[in-house]
This record gives C-alpha cells, structure tokens and sequence, in this order.
C-alpha cells in the first residue's frame, strides 16, 4: 500500500510542496473518502437485501427467474440445429 501512494499521489501536489506529511494527509484522506463510500455501500446493501427477503419479493423473482429459465428451454428444445 505504501507504495501505491507514494507512486500514485505526487501528482496531486504542487511542485516544491512534496513532503512526508502532505503524502501522508492524501494517503488519510483517501482511507477516510474509502471508508465511506464502503460504509455507505454496505448500509444500502443491508437494506435492499431486508427487501429482497420479504417472501413476496423473494417468490416473485424465484417466479420470474423460473419463467425466464422455462422459456429458454423451450427455445433450446424447439431451435433447430
């Protein structure tokens, strides 16, 4: 991981300003941005999966899924070769 930051990150700073700490600061700020996107990804994530449990939903798709795979193999058994 060092790096990566320190190989990708001098190209944000301004010319003459590169230092320990300024590399340091872009490396925290940039765990700090990744922690929340991945926060805020897995808190949606947990509600659409709360969603998809219901048991309407979740035999609704397992009725559509189920059409879908029915009528591809019907186009498979009636496709000529």
């Amino acid at each position: 991981m060092a790096v990566f930051f320190s190989s990708l990150l001098p190209q944000f700073i301004t010319r003459g300003y590169a230092s320990f700490e300024t590399l340091l600061m872009l490396g925290l700020l940039f765990n700090a941005m990744t922690l929340g996107w991945l926060t805020g990804y897995a808190l949606v994530v947990a509600r659409v999966g709360d969603v998809l449990r219901r048991h309407r939903v979740r035999r609704t798709m397992q009725t559509i899924t189920g059409l879908a795979l029915v009528g591809l193999g019907l186009r498979l058994a009636t496709e000529r070769r």
